[in-house]
């Protein structure tokens, strides 16, 4: 199992899993440190950690503010850019 962490808006996003099974679940840590399921499995990103981050910390964070959505989704996305190329330099 693995944590990873990212901050954006000053807000903090923490996802667990082991990211070498695809079955895997992704869970997302809550406000009061508890560790809570996703609906998302390893697989759902083809087990590439920077994807799942950016899907779910957009969830967390951006989900119901359908006036900057798109703004909100370039955001996330530039935030993890750096682990994008990082998971792409390793493939």
């Amino acid at each position: 199992m693995s944590t990873y962490s990212i901050k954006i808006w000053g807000e903090t996003v923490k996802i667990n899993a082991d990211f070498s099974h695809a079955g895997d679940s992704i869970l997302i840590e809550t406000e009061d440190g508890a560790w809570n399921s996703t609906q998302y499995q390893v697989a759902n990103f083809r087990h590439c950690p920077s994807s799942a981050m950016a899907q779910i910390a957009y969830e967390a964070l951006c989900v119901g503010d359908w006036d900057n959505e798109k703004e909100n989704r370039e955001d996330i996305e530039s935030a993890v850019e750096d682990l994008l190329e990082y998971d792409e330099e390793i493939s």
